[in-house]
């Protein structure tokens, strides 16, 4: 994931997928050499594993990454 210095953070917010609790960010990157524009991730601790995932998007993209990573979130089983 981006660090603070190339990454803006715009939204964290809490979610439940597959039965799962996840803390996920949205956020802008800064770095205009970054190919990708906007990125969401995925947060979790599961036993004694942490989990993470992440997706990023280019400028292009007019889709919804957030409903793209939860779909995938609750296809995912543990």
């Amino acid at each position: 994931m981006a660090d603070a210095g190339t990454a803006e953070l715009r939204y964290t917010q809490t979610l439940t997928a597959a039965g799962q609790e996840y803390t996920v960010i949205q956020f802008t990157y800064q770095d205009e050499s970054n190919p990708y524009a906007t990125g969401v991730a995925a947060f979790a601790q599961r036993g004694t594993s942490a989990i993470e995932w992440e997706l990023s998007c280019q400028d292009s993209y007019s889709g919804d990454a957030l409903k793209v990573l939860t779909d995938f979130l609750n296809s995912c089983t543990y």
